[in-house]
């Protein structure tokens, strides 16, 4: 309660927005599951709206984006996690796959390398670094990172 008992206090408007904010996460990422991904956009732009530094809101509508080959847009959502936390390999990786996407290989190796260097263990970033690299022509360096991939346990099904 606010002075006086009337009104909310700030701790009462942080708490409701908290609130919202996991109720439209929850949506969103049922929408995801039913591959509603425009409908789970909307949900993570109201998130994104109260808390314009909600990095998993930001992670999700990318991902959203990717599903619907919106690369450019997804690139702009991880750019926003990435400038937050520098450290999110997984906002790495999926802007490294949307660059991918786009055929912007260099790009896409670098964002690549940034998950190596975060977590030297990621057999998907050595996957697809590799997969990158053989699109470039560069056979051996691709061929030693799909086997660094195969050490760390990736494998194709």
């Amino acid at each position: 309660m606010g002075w006086f008992g009337f009104g909310k206090s700030n701790n009462d408007k942080k708490h409701d927005s908290l609130i919202k904010n996991v109720k439209w996460h929850n949506k969103g990422e049922s929408l995801v599951k039913l591959e509603k991904f425009e409908e789970a956009i909307s949900c993570y732009n109201r998130v994104i709206r109260l808390d314009p530094q909600d990095l998993k809101a930001w992670s999700n509508k990318g991902f959203a984006l990717i599903n619907l080959e919106k690369y450019e847009e997804a690139i702009s959502c991880y750019n926003q996690v990435i400038r937050f936390n520098s450290k999110d390999y997984n906002a790495w990786f999926n802007r490294g796959n949307s660059l991918a996407n786009l055929r912007k290989y260099e790009e896409a190796i670098s964002c690549y390398n940034r998950v190596i260097k975060i977590n030297p263990d990621d057999a998907s970033a050595w996957r697809h670094k590799s997969m990158v690299l053989k699109k470039l022509g560069v056979n051996e360096e691709a061929e030693k990172c799909f086997t660094k991939s195969k050490e760390l346990g990736f494998t194709t099904k």
